[in-house]
């Protein structure tokens, strides 16, 4: 199932989830996907495919991790070596579409399917970052400056594609813009290339993003691209520059550090202090149907280990949490429209160390 997401006329987001156009709710992402890699792969041999194993396994690790450096990690040289035990099934697959060379021998690949609990339990056991498959979905605003002037990107141009691939290879969900009348009408290219936060985060409020992520590139010469790149989130904004030989290289930089920072923020490594435990009380909750939906929720949650029920009331419950990192479980209770944070604590109410209401 792809990552990149371009929705159908009038509201597209995601195929399958239907979100209220006017309230905007925050839009979470179940990722499917993180544990399947394809790579290309000289042939049929045993020793052919366990070398496009291990690079498979590299590029998983990337997208459960968060981190794009994770497989250089002196610590996981063992299991890289004995990746094939991690696999759960693969298969060949032969691409004949070389349009460019017909004459050409179609390309062998190989599709791998990895055990997700051994991958999981693996990083886990070096103590190092899991990032669950309830991530945020993020707009993107693409705009290109060239010798014709300054102009947003719409939904045709190629960028998209190569924003896609990239976006793919670390795990991340992107929207793209439809780019219709209102879009026109709301955002304009001085916006983009003013950092007019205000105007980028009113044109945004249609599609309901967890983040947004913006992107100006520019063709400096025939060899020298530059791009300047915001994500905003929240009350968060990150800047950042890359220079680059083209488009498609600026473009993978984008999304690498997007990736890396939203990872920081939802799979932090884990403390030398191991787990924490942390009571959690949800109001709002009435009937059983309510206590499955959250209790499903939490679980997902990236550096949540266990969940139980301490405490149940009329209209809310309290859950005992054991996680890693408690400030990545904020971010990631953010994520979803399911929860937000009670802020009518009743002082002397039942105890706990954060407190959400189901809206």
């Amino acid at each position: 199932m792809p990552l990149f997401f371009q929705a159908p006329r009038i509201f597209r987001i995601l195929p399958w989830l239907l979100l209220p156009l006017f309230s905007a709710p925050v839009l979470a992402v179940k990722v499917s996907g993180l544990y399947q890699s394809e790579v290309p792969v000289a042939g049929q041999e045993a020793e052919q495919r366990n070398e496009a194993i291990i690079q498979a396994l590299s590029l998983v690790l990337t997208k459960v991790s968060g981190s794009r450096s994770i497989a250089n990690r002196p610590e996981l040289a063992g299991a890289l070596a004995q990746a094939p035990r991690y696999v759960q099934q693969y298969r060949y697959r032969l691409d004949d579409s070389r349009e460019s060379a017909p004459e050409a021998q179609p390309q062998r690949y190989l599709e791998v399917a990895f055990d997700p609990r051994a991958v999981d339990n693996l990083l886990r056991q070096h103590r190092l970052p899991v990032w669950g498959d309830n991530r945020p979905g993020g707009l993107v605003w693409l705009g290109e400056q060239g010798r014709g002037g300054r102009r947003l990107l719409g939904s045709e141009d190629n960028a998209w594609t190569l924003l896609a691939e990239s976006a793919r290879a670390r795990g991340l969900a992107l929207i793209t813009p439809l780019m219709d009348l209102e879009d026109q009408a709301r955002l304009q290219v001085a916006d983009l290339w003013g950092d007019f936060e205000s105007n980028i985060r009113q044109a945004s409020l249609r599609y309901g993003s967890d983040y947004i992520l913006t992107g100006r590139l520019e063709a400096v010469s025939a060899t020298l691209w530059r791009s300047s790149w915001r994500l905003y989130q929240g009350e968060q904004v990150a800047a950042w520059n890359n220079d680059g030989g083209g488009r498609e290289e600026l473009l993978r930089q984008g999304v690498a550090y997007a990736a890396d920072l939203l990872a920081s923020r939802y799979a932090p490594a884990a403390s030398d202090s191991g787990l924490s435990r942390l009571r959690l009380r949800v109001a709002g909750i009435s009937d059983f149907r309510d206590f499955t939906a959250v209790e499903r929720f939490l679980v997902s949650q990236s550096g949540v280990e266990r969940v139980d029920l301490d405490a149940a009331e009329a209209e809310a419950a309290t859950f005992l949490l054991q996680v890693r990192g408690a400030q990545s479980l904020e971010q990631g209770l953010g994520l979803g429209g399911l929860l937000s944070p009670d802020e009518a604590v009743a002082e002397g109410g039942p105890l706990a160390d954060l407190y959400y209401r189901l809206r």
